[in-house]
């Protein structure tokens, strides 16, 4: 089988995987909503908007643009990216002689990239352009590697770290200063360029990001950095494959040809894991690691069957034996086989039948369905009344379109002045279901439950 040949297998098997997934909203994260609320937003201002600092220009340009704003088409743009981004990993890994089909499998079928490779997050829109300016760095393409780089950056600003060891990477490669110095000059000219209608709109303050719900528990930024990435049987295989391939790289056990590409791998891991710590909220913010980990196994897993072995976990952890949240409304309901404990506070299964990416799939329908509970239960409110909805206010915003009610007001977070203003101005204030401790943390005060009540979102209310 030619290289052409696998190239689109690959491609075919990637595309046709996501797309039985684009169905079910925009996804399980509240800002791959926030982007269906911006898109309708840019349309109508005719103006930018970020649907979320810093901004993200290219992904929030590219939505609005879009004549058609339904969940699907959002999603099969991302399904399209990240069909892109393993054809451009698949190049990559065929560049460098290492085992390019099963490699890209390893990174179309590993959890985190599979579910937001049909939504419509951000994550895979950057690591396409990641992996696409890291092609072109290979064949010293200079100015196609900045420009996508700095697209990469126009997705998600965290990629321009990449800068760091692409950089790296040339100079270990012996490129010359003036070549080093033209492609640091470029990719900083182009993200300017991309970010200048954020900076003509906002200035430099959409820079200040403030974390209001602080540092989340250690254990579950340590859940998300591992089984939130690899799954279940993933992280296993993975974990062993990394424990090898590094014993392997401290023996020097690799030509070295591959100095500058092994270095200059570790270096961008390195950064991203650190950028991850200083905010481990998602998985997604890991998805960058993905490819180049898979390259570093892959120069040092040599046995085929060994590879195919990683690959089979990977794709078993997207379907099965799934460690999974058990939340009445934001979860996907466990099958009657799951094991279910409480680990801080949180109802945790360990599903056999349910991985990484059909949890996902399932926990989306969820969020959808109890998003029309809390629309149905407003619409039977007499009154006017505002509802604090924290996490749910983009996926509410969506789906309320036509079933608006003009004494009926949907926000983010209240502080105690602006309820005691609403109060005054003859509105009852609720909340949704545990938004009160949400909003009680961006406020770092307890008042919520004192100047609100629960909206009952039960059908018989």
């Amino acid at each position: 089988m030619n290289r052409n040949v696998r190239l689109l297998f690959i491609a075919l098997v990637v595309l046709s995987s996501r797309l039985i997934f684009v169905d079910a909203g925009f996804g399980s994260e509240e800002d791959a909503w926030g982007y269906a609320v911006n898109a309708q937003l840019m349309e109508q201002s005719h103006t930018y908007e970020y649907a979320r600092m810093p901004g993200h220009p290219v992904v929030e340009y590219v939505y609005s643009w879009l004549p058609v704003k339904e969940a699907w088409i959002f999603n099969i743009c991302t399904a399209l990216l990240s069909t892109i981004a393993v054809v451009f990993f698949f190049l990559i890994l065929d560049r460098y002689r290492l085992q390019a089909v099963i490699g890209s499998l390893m990174l179309a079928f590993t959890p985190a990239f599979y579910i937001h490779s049909s939504d419509a997050m951000d994550y895979n829109w950057s690591l396409c352009f990641l992996l696409g300016s890291f092609y072109f760095l290979g064949k010293r393409w200079l100015l196609l590697s900045a420009f996508f780089l700095a697209l990469a950056t126009g997705c998600r600003i965290t990629a321009a770290v990449a800068i760091v060891p692409f950089l790296y990477y040339l100079f270990l490669a012996s490129e010359s200063r003036k070549n080093i110095f033209q492609f640091l000059l470029l990719t900083v000219i182009l993200i300017f360029l991309i970010y200048a209608p954020a900076i003509k709109h906002y200035g430099f303050s959409f820079f200040d990001y403030v974390n209001q719900f602080g540092y989340p528990p250690l254990i579950k930024s340590l859940y998300k950095a591992s089984f939130g990435v690899w799954g279940t049987t993933g992280l296993l295989a993975t974990g062993i494959a990394i424990i090898v391939s590094a014993k392997e790289y401290f023996r020097k056990s690799y030509s070295s040809a591959y100095r500058p590409l092994i270095s200059s791998i570790i270096l961008l891991v390195f950064l991203f894991v650190i950028l991850y710590f200083f905010e481990p909220h998602k998985s997604g913010y890991l998805i960058p690691v993905i490819p180049f980990v898979i390259v570093f196994i892959l120069l040092f897993v040599k046995n085929v069957i060994h590879q195919i072995w990683i690959c089979a976990m990977l794709i078993a952890g997207c379907f099965f034996a799934g460690i999974n949240l058990a939340d009445d409304n934001r979860s996907a309901t466990p099958s009657d086989f799951a094991i279910i404990k409480t680990i801080h506070h949180q109802k945790v299964a360990f599903d056999l039948l349910s991985g990484s990416v059909t949890d996902d799939y399932k926990k989306r329908w969820a969020r959808i369905n109890y998003t029309n509970k809390v629309i149905d239960a407003a619409g039977r409110l007499e009154g006017k009344s505002v509802i604090i909805s924290g996490y749910w206010l983009n996926n509410i915003l969506i789906q309320v379109q036509g079933r608006e009610k003009e004494n009926i007001l949907f926000k983010h977070y209240l502080n105690r002045d602006e309820m005691q203003k609403l109060s005054l101005e003859g509105f009852k204030i609720y909340f949704i279901k545990g938004q009160d401790k949400d909003n009680d943390r961006c406020y770092k005060e307890n008042f919520t439950n004192e100047m609100a009540q629960l909206l009952n979102t039960d059908i018989r209310q």
